[in-house]
């Protein structure tokens, strides 16, 4: 299992680091909290990008949950 900090998510993201900090603590990505930090699993961000190709091909807001949710 591979497994990624908030700044590698960011990075692969394209998002600055507060912003992935925000998505995980909001529980947008699944994310584990070990002391001040977050840790994300290879296949918890696939799932994320997913999830978000998903919005963009269907254009909604990143609030709005997509219709199989």
């Amino acid at each position: 299992m591979i497994l990624l900090s908030v700044p590698d998510v960011a990075q692969r993201l394209g998002v600055a680091n507060p912003t992935a900090w925000r998505w995980c603590a909001a529980g947008n990505i699944q994310a584990t909290r070990v002391g001040r930090n977050w840790i994300v699993s290879e296949e918890s961000l696939r799932e994320f990008e997913q999830r978000m190709a998903t919005r963009e091909a269907l254009k909604l807001p990143a609030t709005q949950k997509s219709p199989d949710q």
